[in-house]
């Protein structure tokens, strides 16, 4: 891990407080370089594993189509809110006032589209040279992660629309029901708005978030060291996280431990004894669940190192990075 020498930074004649605001923002800047992984090294987990719900046993990846069958319905949700709203009465010389904010939002918004394409250029460009170049990952995963880039700004942006299209028919429409002297209405549009466009910002999000976890495949993520232990295996979790801290990269140790508080009274399992023993009995070594039989592998959770793979680290390749442009500048020289 490399640290930035900030000494000798402030020349003569220069205030402290101009030397300790340049500190400072030298030290900001700085302290990416420091971590030894990027996004490249993050792991997706594993969606095989069982979980428990309300006493039934159900697949992670159940339980991911679920939520994204939700995040479905909370977008429809809001785009069924947007319509209630639209359909409000409002006086016509309100909504030529909301349609002239409108116009000069919509202005802006597709200068700001603008911007983001050449904001996305940059990015684009950074992605493929830190990705395909420093990191020497395929075409295939270099597009894929320029894909999601893509598809996150537009979402972004699409919200953003969006948001601002449903202010302006809210604020025409809760200017008229002022005029009823009614307090509820006055409350209630701007409270409909609000719920409309924060419920599809989230939705949108999960969405894709969920759509990453399930579909893209669990390679394109990158990889360093990935293990799973519990708090009964005691001896065995103390090895992971060694061989977690030992290791080069972004490294992630999952630990199962006791909740009888919480999950273990849904569960018909208050006492902590008895989640403790459900740990020593479900909870196996990946080598010797592979080995069981599949009657056997019921309800059962595959302990010990999940992924261990060696990475260049983001530190490394910036000092060969810096190496090289030195060595070519004193080549021109």
């Amino acid at each position: 891990m490399k640290m930035l020498r900030l000494m000798g930074l402030a020349g003569r004649g220069s205030s402290p407080v101009a030397a300790g605001l340049l500190a400072a923002a030298l030290s900001t800047l700085a302290w990416p370089l420091r971590a030894f992984a990027s996004e490249l090294d993050l792991e997706l987990p594993a969606l095989t594993t069982t979980y428990s719900v309300f006493g039934t046993q159900v697949l992670g990846s159940h339980l991911l189509m679920a939520g994204l069958a939700v995040c479905v319905f909370g977008m429809l949700f809001g785009l069924a809110m947007y319509q209630q709203v639209k359909r409000l009465p409002a006086h016509q010389s309100m909504l030529e006032v909301s349609n002239i904010i409108w116009e000069t939002c919509k202005t802006y918004l597709f200068q700001q589209g603008r911007l983001l394409l050449v904001l996305e250029l940059f990015i684009g460009a950074c992605i493929v040279y830190y990705f395909g170049v420093l990191n020497h990952q395929g075409a295939g995963k270099v597009l894929l992660i320029l894909l999601w880039s893509v598809v996150g700004i537009l979402g972004s942006y699409a919200v953003a629309w969006f948001g601002i299209r449903m202010n302006t028919y809210a604020n025409s429409r809760t200017a008229f029901a002022s005029l009823r002297g009614k307090p509820l209405p006055v409350y209630e549009i701007p409270l409909q708005a609000g719920m409309s466009i924060g419920v599809l910002l989230i939705c949108v999000e999960l969405i894709m978030m969920l759509v990453i976890l399930l579909f893209v495949p669990r390679q394109a993520a990158g990889a360093s060291f990935v293990a799973l232990g519990d708090v009964y295996h005691v001896q065995q979790l103390d090895k992971l996280i060694a061989a977690a801290l030992a290791k080069r990269g972004f490294s992630v140790v999952e630990i199962l431990s006791p909740c009888p508080t919480a999950y273990g009274r849904r569960n018909k399992q208050a006492n902590p004894v008895d989640m403790m023993n459900w740990l020593k009995d479900n909870v196996v070594l990946k080598d010797k669940l592979e080995k069981m039989a599949e009657d056997e592998k019921a309800d059962k959770i595959a302990s010990g190192v999940l992924w261990d793979v060696e990475k260049p680290e983001f530190t490394a390749e910036y000092d060969k990075l810096i190496a090289r442009l030195k060595a070519d500048k004193q080549t021109k020289e």
